[in-house]
């Protein structure tokens, strides 16, 4: 359990981090602003925006949902906020580490994060949450154990329903039920949201970065079209 002070400044630095991040939400990505013959950079951006806006919705409902003390809400929106930031550490990554995979590799993982589907053969196989949490877990170990708690929440297990919504009076053999029944409830998520908020930035910083680098190593619409459409390849 923490404390209710220990709550509030978890919510404090939740919010800042949201505030952090609002500067560099994107309104719009333009593929010719890019001047490269390259499509994969356009896909990536339009990534990225797509990412930081859901957690920007989800992070600031999970931090309404906390200060309301709607704990179930708030921790299916915390875990839900985890495995979008696990994505977007896997893009900034993928971006870092271009020139370990091949020029269709790379085009490919993208479209695949961009317009992934489950169980519908006509779009690019979705990106396994748990696998993206698993390889974040590898850079910052404890992200596993941290989202399989609030799975645990999410869920409807003990601690996402009795251990939320029930109170036992045991000499008096009765139970007590509703929101704020309980004597202890478990706070624990809010922690969770506040760092992986701060992960997110952090991987959109990792992302920004090498994005830069990319586009400078990239055929620019200046140069000619490569007749064999290897325009991912860099140049030199």
């Amino acid at each position: 359990m923490i404390t209710a002070e220990e709550c509030e400044d978890a919510l404090t630095t939740a919010r800042s981090h949201l505030a952090d991040m609002e500067p560099f939400l994107p309104t719009r990505v333009s593929a010719a602003d890019l001047n490269v013959w390259a499509k994969a950079p356009y896909k990536a951006l339009v990534i990225r925006g797509g990412l930081l806006w859901r957690s920007q919705e989800l992070g600031a409902d999970a931090i309404a949902a906390f200060a309301e003390e709607r704990l179930a809400t708030a921790t299916i929106l915390t875990r839900a906020v985890m495995e979008n930031v696990a994505l977007h550490w896997r893009l900034g990554d993928l971006i870092t580490r271009r020139k370990e995979t091949s020029g269709d590799n790379l085009s490919d993982t993208l479209t695949r994060m961009l317009v992934g589907w489950k169980n519908d053969k006509e779009f690019p196989e979705a990106f396994n949450a748990l696998t993206m949490v698993d390889r974040l877990d590898k850079i910052v170990p404890g992200v596993r154990d941290g989202y399989d708690q609030l799975s645990e929440i999410a869920h409807p297990n003990y601690s996402g329903v009795h251990g939320l919504y029930a109170q036992n009076d045991e000499e008096r053999f009765i139970t007590h039920l509703g929101p704020k029944v309980r004597e202890t409830t478990p706070r624990h998520a809010v922690l969770m949201l506040a760092a992986t908020l701060g992960l997110q930035r952090n991987a959109d910083l990792m992302f920004a970065d090498a994005f830069r680098e990319w586009i400078k190593e990239l055929p620019s619409l200046d140069d000619d079209r490569p007749a064999d459409e290897s325009w991912w390849v860099p140049k030199g």
